[in-house]
C-alpha cells in the first residue's frame, strides 16, 4: 500500500505546472517552454550561465540506525521532453518508406479525415536508481544513466489509403549522474546526500537554442529514498535533540518529506521534491483520478476545500498534507 501511495504521490507532484493542452497549442501558458519545475539543465548550459541555471539537484536528510544491516536506495523521477511533429508531404504517397526518409514539411497542424494532427511538445516519464548504499561511515554510491535519443515516423492517410503526412515523434539523448554519499552524525545517525546532475553534451551552437536545451533538460525532477534497518528523521518537526543536524542538512533545489502512513509511524521513505509539501503528503479524497483527457485539467471546476476541522482528509486533520491528482502523461 504504501509503494502505491508512494507512486501516486509522485505523479500527482511530478506534472505539476506541467499543463499539456494540444487544442490550444497557442495558449501563452502553453508555449513551447512550458511551465514545469525542477529543472536540471545540461551542465555545459549551466556553466555558461554563470550557474543562474542549476544543473544539479541535491537533497540531504538524516537516517537513524535500526539494524546493523541499513541500507539506503536513492532513484530519480523526471519527465523528459518529446517533440510531436506533423509534416506535410508534397505529393500523395501509396507507402511511406524509412530508409530513405520521404521529404515533408513540418506544419502546425494537419486535419486527416476529420482527425486535427499538432506540432506539439509531450513528455514522457524516466527513472534511474542507484544500487543499495550500505548506511556506515563515509559510504558511496554512484550510477551514470543514458537514456538514448529515438526518432519514430507514423504515416497519416486519407479515406483512399494515401499518405497525406507523417507523425513524427523524437527524443534527444539524455546522460546523467546519480551520487549518494553516508557521513556520520553520532554513532547511530547519518547524514544522507543524494544529488543528481545533467550531464548531456550540447551540440554546436545550441547554447542559444531554447528548444534544444529544453530538449535535453530533465524536468519536474525528484529524488526518492527509500531505507531498509533504519527510519530517516523529520526535518520540519524533528525529534528533540535533532533539531541541530536537522538544520545543518542542506538541500539544492528540493525539500525532503516523509511518506508513507504517519498511523502506522511509517519513516523508511522520503520524497525531496521542487515542490514544497509537508510530511506524509496524501492523495485528497476529492482528486476524480488521473485524467485521460488533457481537456480536463482545465475544465474541471476547483473543489471545495473542506474546514481545516474536518476528520475525514485522507488520513490527515491537516489540508496541508494533501495532492491533488489533476495532470496525466500524453
Amino acid at each position: 500500500m504504501k509503494e502505491e501511495l508512494l507512486e501516486r504521490v509522485i505523479r500527482a507532484v511530478l506534472y505539476e505546472g506541467y499543463v499539456p493542452y494540444p487544442s490550444l497549442g497557442k495558449s501563452a501558458k502553453n508555449q513551447r517552454e512550458g511551465l514545469t519545475f525542477g529543472r536540471v539543465y545540461p551542465e555545459a548550459y549551466s556553466l555558461a550561465q554563470n550557474d543562474g541555471e542549476p544543473c544539479a539537484l541535491r537533497a540531504e536528510c538524516l537516517l537513524r540506525m535500526k539494524a546493523s544491516e541499513a541500507a539506503v536506495r536513492v532513484s530519480v523521477r523526471f519527465l523528459r521532453r518529446q517533440w510531436r511533429e506533423v509534416g506535410k508531404v508534397p505529393a500523395l504517397l501509396s507507402e511511406l518508406t524509412l530508409a530513405p526518409e520521404p521529404y515533408f514539411k513540418v506544419v502546425p497542424e494537419l486535419l486527416v479525415n476529420g482527425e486535427l494532427h499538432q506540432t506539439w511538445q509531450e513528455a514522457t516519464e524516466e527513472r534511474a536508481q542507484v544500487a543499495p548504499v550500505p548506511v556506515r561511515p563515509h559510504a558511496t554510491g554512484q550510477v551514470n544513466f543514458i537514456f538514448p535519443g529515438n526518432r519514430a515516423l507514423r504515416p497519416l492517410r486519407d479515406e483512399a489509403n494515401r499518405v497525406l503526412g507523417v507523425s513524427v515523434r523524437r527524443q534527444e539523448a539524455l546522460l546523467g549522474a546519480i551520487e549518494v554519499k553516508v557521513s556520520p552524525v553520532t554513532e547511530t545517525v547519518f547524514k544522507i546526500s543524494a544529488e543528481v546532475r545533467n550531464l548531456t553534451a550540447l551540440p554546436p551552437g545550441a547554447r542559444e537554442d531554447c528548444d534544444a536545451i529544453l530538449m535535453r533538460t530533465f524536468a519536474g525532477t525528484h529524488l526518492v529514498l527509500q531505507a531498509k534497518g533504519a527510519d530517516f528523521v523529520s526535518l520540519l518537526d524533528p525529534p528533540a535533540g535533532f533539531e541541530a543536524h536537522a538544520a545543518d542538512c542542506k538541500s539544492i533545489g528540493v525539500w525532503p518529506v516523509l511518506v508513507g502512513d504517519p498511523t502506522a509511524g511509517d519513516r523508511d521513505a522520503m520524497l525531496a521534491s521542487p515542490i514544497i509539501l509537508y510530511d506524509y503528503p496524501q492523495i485528497a479524497h476529492e482528486s476524480c483520478g488521473e485524467f485521460r483527457d488533457p481537456r480536463l485539467i482545465d475544465e474541471t471546476q476547483p473543489l471545495p476545500v473542506p474546514d481545516a476541522g474536518t476528520p475525514e482528509l485522507c488520513g490527515s486533520e491537516d489540508p496541508r498534507h494533501r495532492v491533488f491528482e489533476r495532470t496525466e502523461k500524453l
